[in-house]
């Protein structure tokens, strides 16, 4: 069992990783002290960061605005509870995208396995051109944090794997390239 101590060797307050990163009161504690003795200090952290639109959205919208902003919707409402019940946070949504952040690669990666397999369910029955397929990337890297949104290298990443994925898992040059995209995906290949 893993014990964490304040400064004082006192017992810290309880914590979970599944309690946000911003919900921790004492890494909040100690960058606010961080803050004040070096005010001009960019905050940071490592956090697993997850990219994904929909690949062929303005396609859609040509053949039917409507219906294809209804169905979005329609899909962000289950893949929204998927992000939350892997312990993701939502940063932000740019019309067909979105930007994530998790404190924990292993949870990204599952729920993006999660969101594809619901992904596939859904588009079940749907002619082939009217699926609505994400594309996603994930990066494990060092993020900027500015109010409650992030940005860095970490992000670029993430997002750069995203726009050079194929309508699965954001996938690397790997030579393993030649596998199906959600083996690939497993087999570790796509970081």
């Amino acid at each position: 069992m893993l014990l964490r101590v304040d400064v004082t060797g006192h017992p810290a307050p309880e914590w979970s990783p599944q309690v946000p990163i911003e919900q921790d009161s004492v890494t909040q504690g100690a960058r606010a002290r961080m803050e004040q003795e070096q005010p001009g200090r960019v905050g940071r952290r490592l956090a697993a960061i997850v990219a994904a639109d929909v690949a062929g959205y303005s396609r859609l919208m040509g053949l039917d605005e409507v219906g294809t902003a209804r169905t979005l919707r329609e899909h962000r409402k289950v893949t929204d509870a998927l992000v939350a019940k892997h312990g993701g946070r939502l940063v932000k949504t740019t019309g067909d995208g979105v930007l994530l952040e998790f404190p924990s690669v292993v949870d990204a990666v599952e729920c993006a396995v999660a969101v594809q397999t619901t992904m596939d369910q859904r588009n079940e029955g749907v002619p082939r051109e009217r699926r609505m397929l994400f594309r996603i990337g994930i990066n494990l890297g060092d993020i900027l944090i500015e109010g409650d949104d992030i940005l860095g290298d970490g992000v670029n990443v993430a997002a750069r794997l995203e726009g050079t994925s194929d309508q699965r898992l954001g996938s690397s040059s790997h030579p393993n390239g030649n596998l199906p995209p959600i083996e690939r995906f497993l087999s570790g290949w796509m970081f």
